[in-house]
């Protein structure tokens, strides 16, 4: 028997014959005295991490497809393996153990991950909300705390969020048993706003749009291979959730519905995997809250440049739609029916599920869309947009209002004196759009004729899309809005943009954010933006 089984409880031993075992060391010495290559476990994979910062560690141990022991053989005395245990634990399994030896003769207390070790095994340790090492808890089946050695088994599956950066060469080596293929790709590059951006209001609320816009490289990316898709844009492949899972994708923490974060790089699921299985080759449709008219709108209709080149690399591929959840509607009732085939895409070539499915054959795509920090729009998205507007009214002329106030009557964020300002801009020659009271062509007739689209931030105004000849926007909102879609709007037609920011009656806690005070109502502020209004709209021109 080598030094290293002989440390190692039996139970540990038995699984490093069917499992990928990783030894963290300082020196290559440090591993030589174990003896390896002169045990049983010379016929185990074994991977050695030396002298690796935490970054370098957290990527090693990413790149392989398990880990099944983790062993730290360094010092136990210092902060370096509690660190190692911090960064490297959830990237193990169910079952699966993580193991770091012990210094003979060292005074108690003087180890850090010891004292880390005996609190993870008190139950109550789970149920502390504020303490920073309470998702470690929750995922630990057992420890072990022997004078030679510190065992922790691992209770739950956590999946990395990977971004899309690096993610083909890593998922290969990652998930062998998903191939994935780049079926095409668009160039990073800058868009310029070119300072087009006026605001006004006693607050000018962060974030703000920079007028410089870098977005990414694009690409068109097929999975094959069992892909689950439980809720929301949420996609995973066995360890790991796939970088079409993210809405905002470049963001410092990626979030997802369905996935709930337990540090920088892992969540775990809030449900088990479900649902049929579907044969076949999908386009990634899905977006957050199913048919709402803003999600769809700036989410979902970003991902449709992917459809072309991944159509044309494989005829049969279908587009997968999903129904609400909980509201009870059908495909006939969604916007998506409209707009999918005015895009060009077949009826029959539309799919819908109403709940979690997996797919054999997946294909995502970089979104055009980043509405939140770093934002970015990629400028091919008008062409998307152009191809909805066209199969929907055509490509001539469009008879309609040249100025449009799009008011907001219903809903979150209402404004309590809507009357006084849907007044101010009927003054000025705006004809007033309720949107929702209008159908589908004729919402994009009315935003493909007009030059001048004003009227109150949120999803009314999301038919900018439409509007491909618009030349000033004009937006009303309360400075605790922290959304920006109308910026990028703007930004991506080139056109004039205009911010009017009032008080919310909710504002945000001082430092903090509230989704209350972003949904807050609020009342336009006369008293300060009265006098500005009115000068821009006379300025305007006819």
């Amino acid at each position: 028997m080598s030094a290293l089984d002989a440390r190692l409880p039996p139970r540990v031993q038995r699984r490093r014959g069917r499992r990928t075992v990783v030894v963290i060391a300082d020196r290559r010495s440090q591993v030589k005295q174990l003896q390896i290559e002169r045990s049983p476990w010379a016929e185990t994979r074994v991977v050695t991490i030396v002298g690796r910062s935490l970054s370098e560690m957290h990527d090693d141990l990413a790149a392989l497809s398990e880990v099944g022991v983790v062993l730290d053989v360094r010092p136990s005395s210092g902060r370096q393996q509690l660190e190692a245990f911090q960064t490297g634990f959830f990237h193990l399994g169910p079952g699966d153990a993580w193991v770091a030896l012990r210094e003979p003769g060292l005074a108690r207390g003087s180890e850090p991950l010891v004292r880390l070790a005996r609190k993870l095994r008190k139950p109550d340790v789970r149920r502390e909300p504020d303490q920073p090492w309470r998702p470690l808890a929750r995922a630990v089946a057992r420890v072990k705390v022997a004078p030679d050695l510190v065992m922790i088994v691992k209770k739950q599956k956590h999946l990395l969020r990977l971004r899309e950066d690096g993610a083909l060469p890593l998922l290969r080596s990652r998930e062998p048993g998903l191939r994935v293929t780049q079926l095409a790709q668009l160039d990073a590059g800058v868009l310029d706003v070119g300072h087009r951006t006026t605001d006004y209001g006693r607050v000018v609320p962060a974030p703000q749009v920079p007028d410089m816009l870098p977005f990414p490289v694009h690409t068109v990316r097929r999975y094959e291979g069992r892909v689950h898709l439980p809720r929301g844009s949420l996609t995973h492949h066995r360890r790991t959730a796939l970088p079409d899972s993210f809405r905002w994708h470049l963001a410092p923490e990626l979030h997802s519905f369905g996935l709930r974060n337990v540090d920088r790089h892992f969540g775990r699921l809030w449900t088990k995997p479900t649902g049929e299985t579907l044969e076949g080759s999908y386009f990634l449709f899905l977006y957050n809250n199913p048919g709402h008219f803003g999600h769809l709108m700036t989410e979902a209709l970003s991902k449709l440049w992917g459809w072309w080149p991944a159509k044309a690399a494989d005829p049969s591929l279908k587009i997968l739609c999903r129904l609400h959840p909980v509201r009870e509607e059908t495909p006939e009732s969604r916007a998506e029916v409209t707009l999918l085939p005015a895009f060009g895409i077949a009826r029959e070539d539309i799919v819908w599920v109403d709940g979690p499915v997996s797919v054999t054959s997946l294909v995502g795509c970089t979104p055009m869309w980043h509405n939140a920090p770093p934002f970015y729009v990629h400028p091919g998205i008008v062409d998307t947009w152009d191809r909805i507007r066209t199969g929907l009214v055509g490509d001539g002329p469009v008879a309609g209002a040249a100025r449009i106030f799009v008011t907001r009557r219903a809903g979150n964020r209402p404004c309590s004196n809507v009357d006084e300002v849907e007044l101010l801009f009927l003054a000025h020659g705006f004809t007033i759009v309720s949107p929702q009271d209008l159908s589908i062509p004729e919402q994009v007739a009315t935003f493909a004729a007009a030059r001048v689209v004003a009227g109150f931030g949120g999803a009314g105004m999301f038919n900018l899309v439409y509007a491909h000849q618009v030349e000033t926007v004009i937006v009303l909102n309360h400075w605790a809005y922290e959304a920006r879609n109308e910026h990028l709007f703007a930004a991506v037609h080139g056109a004039q943009l205009h911010s009017f920011w009032s008080p919310p009656h909710v504002d945000h806690p001082p430092g903090g954010s509230s989704y209350d005070a972003h949904q807050s109502g609020w009342s336009f502020d006369v008293e300060h933006l009265e006098r500005p209004m009115h000068a821009l709209l006379e300025s305007l021109p006819d």
